[in-house]
């Protein structure tokens, strides 16, 4: 009877031994594993952009360059890591541009993929999401005089009307992505810019003008884990920018998170 209990306990062990080294190697990931990313952006904005990833906690295999279509390069300046769990890191990776790039982009540039290089002689070519890149463009008829954003999804921007204006739109990057999950609203908030009804807003010089948001994704919504940078043009008439605001999301992914995305990005590429 002793050596049946014996038997039954060292079974137990050796069950428990396999199902945490099977849970251990379901973490591993191969290679890094970089975030969707929806940024539209002037090209001065790829100054210190921000690019997430996750990789194995004890890899020491971290990119030092990207490269753009175009052949347009960014150099990483540094990684931090921002969350972990269990064998797995969410790295975060600031870059730039070489100073002889900045300014050369003649035209609007749309990037969902790039190739990145590692400090260990690795290069890899990597489904980004989406990047649009305009080149920059001279001052606009609305100056802004303040900004503000919140860790909960919100904020705005102010302006001042540097002559008289006449906005016939406002828009934002990546809408039909977001959906239902962003709403945008002018004039401290009493007007939505999704009612056409509100347009034209006619502004006289010196006058002032407003535009906020918020995101309104929950919990359950795999696009929280999604990075965003949203670029939010109030347009004249005739099409061009009066006013545009800038807008970051960070990725809301946290330690125990982690495991789970890796687990649906695996299950994704099977697809």
């Amino acid at each position: 009877m002793r050596k049946h209990w014996i038997w039954l306990l060292a079974l137990a062990v050796a069950a428990s031994w396999v199902g945490n080294v099977w849970f251990y190697e379901s973490q591993k990931v191969d290679k890094p594993i970089f975030l969707k990313h929806y940024y539209e952006m002037p090209e001065s904005l790829l100054q210190h952009m921000r690019l997430y990833y996750l990789t194995n906690k004890d890899s020491s295999r971290e990119p030092y360059q990207v490269e753009l279509a175009d052949g347009i390069m960014l150099h990483v300046e540094h990684i931090e890591t921002r969350d972990e769990k269990g064998r797995l890191q969410l790295r975060e990776a600031v870059l730039s541009p070489s100073s002889i790039a900045i300014g050369q982009l003649k035209e609007q540039l749309t990037v969902d993929q790039f190739r990145v290089y590692y400090n260990d002689g690795f290069e890899d070519t990597v489904e980004i999401g989406k990047l649009i890149i305009h080149p920059d463009k001279q001052a606009l008829p609305l100056e802004s005089n303040f900004t503000r954003g919140s860790s909960d999804g919100t904020g705005g921007d102010g302006y001042i009307a540097r002559r008289d204006i006449e906005i016939t739109a406002v828009t934002n990057s990546y809408a039909d992505l977001l959906g239902s999950g962003f709403e945008l609203m002018l004039n401290n908030g009493s007007v939505k810019a999704s009612d056409f009804s509100a347009f034209p807003i006619q502004l006289r010089k010196g006058d002032s003008f407003s535009m906020s948001y918020r995101f309104l994704l929950s919990k359950g919504d795999i696009r929280q884990f999604d990075v965003f940078q949203l670029m939010v043009v109030a347009e004249e008439r005739n099409g061009n920018p009066a006013g545009v605001m800038f807008i970051n999301k960070q990725p809301d992914l946290y330690e125990k998170d982690l495991s789970k995305y890796v687990r649906l990005r695996k299950e994704e590429a099977l697809l």
